[in-house]
């Protein structure tokens, strides 16, 4: 983890899910589309501390900004293959994991995890 992360933005599901976000990444044609809505058509998604996730493509970099509860994730190509290359490799893997998905420069993580039973939003309120 580098110094200058201040957050982490985490995706989790099981393996299911998280075969729907690399089919999504592995089939994304650099459209700009709000993340959330479109997994959401897909997949039941529960949101905490986050509203919005922007995807756009970017042909000379890569960049995560964050402000409140919005997002905006700038996706060069290259960085798209690495990413579907990292979430073949969770999937891949034998038994519950995560992998950091974010751009190197990111002051906020990304972490997609695989079946490590994070509570759903609604359970963190539970006592």
């Amino acid at each position: 983890m580098r110094d200058s992360v201040s957050d982490t933005l985490l995706i989790a599901g099981t393996w299911a899910d998280v075969d729907v976000l690399r089919s999504f990444f592995l089939g994304w044609n650099g459209e700009e589309l709000e993340l959330i809505k479109q997994l959401q058509t897909a997949n039941q998604v529960y949101l905490f501390s986050a509203s919005n996730l922007v995807l756009r493509r970017d042909y000379n970099r890569d960049e995560f900004r964050w402000s409140g509860d919005n997002g905006t994730w700038l996706i060069s190509q290259n960085h798209q293959e690495r990413v579907v290359d990292l979430l073949n490799g969770l999937l891949e893997a034998n038994g519950a994991g995560h992998q950091y998905v974010e751009p190197d420069n990111s002051p906020v993580q990304i972490m997609v995890s695989k079946d490590e039973h994070y509570p759903l939003p609604s359970q963190l309120n539970e006592d």
